[in-house]
């Protein structure tokens, strides 16, 4: 999701990275599947989403379904396309998919096995490519050993799995949950060194978090939008930056000057000052520990459609 983050940061300051749409697309999807699970989650399971982890190497999980009998795990597509598999190959509007997730499906249900091995937790593991895309079609000549569901599938599939899990329980799904948490990693690739960023391309100035546009007018407590019209709290457009400019620069403290760069300092500084002392804890004088959570990402969104649309 950091990596989300840190192309629509560079998107709205025009320095755009073709990779942006198929991240928003995946993301969305993703999202997509876990209301559909909340929809119709089983009684005593348990629903784990992007579920990263080494055992040995590098594995990702998209979804993770823990019911008492039996594991779910779930790579999600959100392919708007006609898709089939030949010949244990995945196509996609006839087109052979080079990086066929069902083969990163399968090294991450071998890596997921490994720990159940070491936990000596004798419960089955069910892969399943999900294509979740509305208008998305599929068919398969049955040569993959990989469960393939289109999003129609999903509730008859949950369905199933809820008439299962009545069986004797094999393990409670809380107490495996625990025990996966011990495994569970942050995702340590760098997108900053991955996707690099030339600061000079980045556009100054406030933009309006509404349509987009930098023409804002700074009043004693908020700022205001001369394109739509929209006001904001000077604190909470403070915030937003504070969490942009966290995204945009490597490493896990925050120097302000950034702040002062891109805003073209239209912040008082002892100001900023002063809200960076509430609201991140200080590392040293001047630099600040930077924020964890990132709660702009729905408003980001849907200013990301907003100029598409435009």
């Amino acid at each position: 999701m950091s990596e989300l983050n840190y192309l629509l940061y560079r998107m709205f300051r025009g320095d755009e990275v073709s990779k942006l749409d198929n991240l928003v697309k995946g993301y969305r999807g993703e999202q997509d599947f876990a209301q559909i699970v909340q929809q119709f989650l089983p009684s005593n399971s348990l629903y784990m989403q992007d579920f990263i982890f080494e055992m040995p190497g590098y594995a990702q999980i998209d979804g993770l379904l823990i019911t008492p009998t039996e594991i779910h795990l779930y790579e999600i597509k959100n392919y708007d396309a006609h898709c089939s598999i030949q010949n244990n190959r995945l196509y996609y509007n006839e087109h052979h998919l080079q990086h066929n997730p069902m083969i990163q499906l399968m090294r991450a249900t071998d890596s997921f096995n490994n720990i159940l091995i070491k936990e000596q937790i004798p419960i089955t593991v069910h892969p399943h490519l999900v294509l979740i895309h509305p208008y998305g079609t599929f068919e398969t000549d049955g040569s993959s050993e990989i469960s393939v569901l289109t999003r129609h599938q999903l509730r008859h599939h949950f369905q199933q799995i809820g008439q299962r899990a009545n069986a004797k329980w094999i393990i409670n799904p809380n107490k495996l949950a625990q025990i996966l948490a011990d495994y569970r990693i942050v995702d340590w690739h760098d997108y900053h060194t991955d996707l690099p960023l030339d600061p000079t391309k980045l556009k100054r100035g406030i933009y309006c978090l509404h349509c987009g546009s930098y023409r804002i007018q700074a009043s004693k407590h908020n700022l205001r939008c001369e394109h739509c019209k929209s006001q904001t709290p000077k604190k909470e457009v403070l915030k937003y930056l504070i969490h942009e400019c966290s995204t945009l620069t490597s490493g896990e403290i925050l120097r302000p000057d950034i702040l002062f760069d891109l805003s073209e300092d239209i912040f008082n500084r002892k100001w900023v000052y002063k809200i960076l002392s509430e609201t991140l804890p200080k590392h040293h004088r001047g630099q600040y520990h930077k924020p964890t959570a990132t709660p702009y990402l729905p408003i980001m969104l849907d200013l990301y459609d907003r100029l598409g649309k435009n």
